[in-house]
């Protein structure tokens, strides 16, 4: 029987630790799917600049916020959830996009995994 890749679908792909992580997953021949909203807290041109050098490597990218994701493609085994609205300061006048992103954003990654229990979740917090 062939040996069948596992495919990671990762939120939050065009961050720091999503794109490291994205690319080592790559480098170790996982098929890597991910998402992000490219928002403007951080640099929106170094994302997409990372983003850009996944597509290279391989990787498929959605540009979606978590929020709206209706389903993952039918071939993701795993779902690395990275994406969140950092940053402690911004929060205190800022709280809505926390709400939204942390809350909101991921109540939607459990709800699509619980529409597809075959599906391992990976959360960091």
């Amino acid at each position: 029987m062939e040996n069948q890749k596992e495919t990671m679908f990762i939120t939050g792909i065009a961050g720091f630790i999503g794109f490291h992580l994205a690319s080592l997953l790559i480098k170790k021949e996982y098929y890597v799917i991910g998402c992000d909203n490219f928002n403007h807290y951080y640099s929106p041109d170094l994302k997409k600049m990372r983003a850009d050098k996944l597509i290279s490597q391989g990787a498929k990218i959605i540009n979606e916020d978590i929020q709206n994701l209706s389903s993952v493609p039918k071939n993701v085994t795993h779902i690395i959830h990275l994406a969140a609205q950092a940053g402690v300061r911004y929060s205190l006048t800022h709280p809505k996009p926390y709400i939204d992103s942390n809350l909101n954003g991921f109540l939607n990654i459990l709800e699509l995994c619980k529409d597809r229990p075959e599906i391992k979740l990976i959360f960091a917090s």
